[in-house]
């Protein structure tokens, strides 16, 4: 919710800073994607890797 906020520097006001916000959203939503698949990545390798030892 206050992602946005920390990436733009500016609170949500759509007169003055709409385009930063959809920008910063849509950083904040690969981010969050990214970081979701990696960690499916890590548990899924440490699991395997716990089975076959």
């Amino acid at each position: 919710m206050f992602s946005p906020v920390f990436i733009t520097g500016s609170y949500y006001d759509v007169n003055k800073v709409m385009g930063n916000l959809l920008s910063a959203e849509m950083v904040v939503r690969t981010l969050a994607v990214v970081i979701g698949l990696l960690t499916m990545y890590d548990g899924v390798k440490t699991f395997l890797k716990n089975k076959i030892s």
